[in-house]
């Protein structure tokens, strides 16, 4: 049965969303804790506090000083170090002047590894080419900005990484993407990064890829998209600003994207939630949030906005039979429609929406059990 309530404000002038009105159904959001860098806080550049500091700007020279500085602080100064980087110490920091530049591919194989500050820069036509590979569980990533490359940070089946507060720019490929590696990657964070994608050849900014097929078993749980500023330019540099692939139970939150083809995009990944964030749809994108085959999502407190009632921009677009959503306390403004629907058994409810050509479009895959109540214009 379908249940449509108040849908007489449909085509309204664009004014003010209003606030949603509390809904009885809205998730408690997962307390993701985020990591403090290890003391010291000295900068690199003062020497302070440093268990060893490289003295040189090759590959052996790093090598030296990470032996040197057992689980303490590596600090690098200022300069360019070029050639193949291993952090392999277990609890070991790198602390990067600002004005330090890795200029060679980081692979970190040892576990609670930081990386915090400096620059990275590895210019190449290949997409996939990795500029930090963290093959170690419990790997931070911090304050880094990293100028060009393929695929900035490739996380491997690894546990526990934290990618927080870089700047990504010029890159072709995806600045951050988490492998399943037939063993998967868990409780990944990313967050507070600002990415840069208009260099980009058809890519995801965001991405996880636990396995190719369902069937494999292997999953990415509980990653954490959290406070990220995402443009990923038009339909031929970005694709989706977050694609998890097999990645249940993800937290997709207080995230502000744009551009490319879809702004969020979950196939295979069940219950997820997509909250408190800024869905831009003017421009290239059509759509806001993808659900392919991926069950139990909550889609709420989020601001959608896009190109007009007839521009087909969608806040909402499922397909492959997603079951049991729950879209609600969105406040949407200026779309075709703000739920295309596949699946069954869906609840539309308690959204503000503004200048919108239909509340539902059905694809031949809807089911017939989707409630759509008390949309509309809010106070």
């Amino acid at each position: 049965m379908v249940i449509v309530v108040g849908a007489a404000f449909m085509l309204l002038s664009p004014t003010g969303f209003g606030t949603p009105n509390p809904s009885p159904d809205r998730v408690a959001l997962p307390d993701v804790v985020r990591r403090t860098p290890p003391l010291p806080s000295a900068p690199a550049a003062s020497g302070d506090a440093c268990s060893a500091t490289v003295q040189g700007s090759d590959a052996a020279a790093v090598e030296a000083a990470v032996s040197a500085g057992g689980g303490g602080t590596v600090c690098f100064p200022a300069g360019r170090y070029e050639g193949e980087f291993n952090a392999s110490v277990a609890g070991q920091t790198w602390r990067l002047a600002d004005d330090a530049v890795l200029a060679g591919h980081v692979t970190i194989s040892a576990p609670d590894v930081w990386i915090l500050g400096g620059q990275v820069e590895l210019p190449t036509e290949d997409t996939f080419a990795e500029s930090i590979t963290v093959d170690a569980d419990r790997a931070t990533i911090e304050g880094m900005t990293f100028h060009g490359g393929g695929l900035d940070v490739s996380i491997k089946g690894r546990d526990g990484t934290q990618v927080l507060d870089n700047s990504f720019s010029g890159q072709s490929g995806t600045a951050v993407f988490v492998w399943g590696e037939g063993r998967g990657a868990d409780d990944t964070l990313i967050e507070g990064n600002t990415i840069d994608e208009s260099a980009g050849r058809d890519a995801s900014p965001i991405s996880s890829r636990a396995a190719e097929n369902e069937s494999d078993g292997i999953v990415n749980r509980r990653i954490t998209v959290r406070g990220n500023t995402i443009n990923q330019g038009d339909a031929t540099t970005g694709h989706f600003g977050v694609e998890l692939k097999l990645s249940p139970d993800a937290l997709i939150v207080d995230n502000e994207i744009r551009g490319g083809k879809a702004l969020i995009s979950l196939p295979d990944s069940d219950n997820a939630i997509v909250s408190r964030n800024r869905l831009d749809l003017t421009g290239s994108a059509a759509w806001g949030v993808e659900l392919a085959n991926s069950n139990d999502a909550t889609i709420e407190d989020n601001t959608i906005v896009g190109d007009g009632p007839g521009s087909g921009d969608v806040a909402v677009s499922m397909n492959s039979g997603s079951l049991r959503a729950l879209v609600t306390a969105n406040s949407v403004r200026a779309l075709s429609t703000l739920v295309n629907l596949s699946g069954d058994d869906h609840r539309i409810i308690d959204n503000c929406v503004v200048d919108i050509g239909a509340l539902t479009a059905y694809r031949s895959s809807a089911g017939p059990n989707v409630d759509v109540e008390r949309n509309g214009p809010c106070p």
